[in-house]
C-alpha cells in the first residue's frame, strides 16, 4: 500500500495532515493510532480535549479508530489514498448529561471571562437558532420550546437564562450519541469562535475616507 495522506478534522475544519505508509500503518497499528492521536492532542491543545477519533465506514456511519479497525479504515480508503478522520470532542469540561444549569453557567462564563457578555449571549441565540436549522432532519417536537428563548436572546433581550441552560441540557439527554457528539462539535466550535471575535480589537472608520482602521482617526493615507 502507497502513502497515505491523513486529514485529522474538528468540526468540519482539518487540524492535522501527515503522510504516513499504509503498510507500515498496517504492520505496527498501535505506533499508528499513537502517533494520529498525538498529532490531533498538539494541534487542539488548550482548546478542546479529545473523546475519540472517528472515520465514515461506507454506508457513512461513524466508526472509532482503533487499532485494530486501522486496517478497515485504509481499505475504504484504498483508492483515493486520503483518510479521513474527526474529532468527536469531550464535552465542555463535564459532560453535559450530568451537568445542571448552574454548573454549565460557571463553566461558560470562565471561557467568555473579560468580554463583552451582552453580546456573548446574543451570539449564543444566533448559533443556537442556527443549529437548530441544521438539525431540521432530525426535528423533535419538544425543540420548538427553545425558539422562543433563543429568538429573545439572539434580539438582546433578558431572559431567565439557567431556565433556558436547563432546557437545553435535557433536550441534550433525549439525544442519541451521534446527535449529542454533533452538538458538541458545534457547540465548542461556535464558542471558540464567538471568544476569537468577540476579543478583536474593534475596528474604526477613517474621519477622511472611510477605510477600517484599528487606531487613531485617520488612515495612513489621510493621515
Amino acid at each position: 500500500m502507497d502513502k497515505i495522506q491523513i486529514h485529522t478534522c474538528l468540526a468540519g475544519e482539518v487540524i492535522d495532515m501527515l503522510v504516513m505508509q499504509g503498510h507500515e500503518m498496517c504492520a505496527r497499528p498501535e505506533l499508528a493510532l499513537d502517533v494520529i492521536w498525538r498529532r490531533a492532542e498538539q494541534a487542539l491543545v488548550g482548546k478542546v480535549s479529545i473523546k475519540r477519533i472517528v472515520y465514515r465506514d461506507e454506508e457513512g456511519d461513524s466508526c472509532t479508530l482503533t487499532a485494530p479497525s486501522i486496517a478497515d479504515a485504509l481499505d475504504l480508503c484504498a483508492e483515493s489514498g486520503v483518510l479521513l478522520l474527526h474529532v468527536v470532542p469531550a464535552s465542555l469540561k463535564t459532560a453535559a448529561s450530568s451537568l445542571h444549569a448552574e454548573e454549565l453557567m460557571d463553566e461558560l462564563l470562565k471561557r467568555v471571562k473579560g468580554l463583552n457578555l451582552k453580546r456573548v449571549w446574543e451570539r449564543l441565540g444566533e448559533a443556537g437558532l442556527e443549529l437548530l436549522a441544521e438539525l431540521q432532519p432530525q426535528w423533535q417536537e419538544d425543540w420548538a420550546e427553545l425558539i422562543q428563548p433563543l429568538n429573545a436572546l439572539a434580539s438582546g433581550m433578558e431572559i431567565p437564562k439557567q431556565d433556558l441552560l436547563q432546557l437545553a441540557i435535557q433536550m441534550y439527554q433525549k439525544m442519541d450519541g451521534s446527535m449529542q457528539e454533533k452538538v458538541n462539535a458545534y457547540a465548542l466550535h461556535t464558542l471558540e469562535a464567538i471568544v476569537k471575535e468577540l476579543s478583536a480589537p474593534p475596528t474604526i472608520l477613517c474621519n477622511g475616507c472611510g477605510l477600517g482602521v484599528s487606531v487613531g482617526h485617520l488612515c495612513v493615507f489621510c493621515a
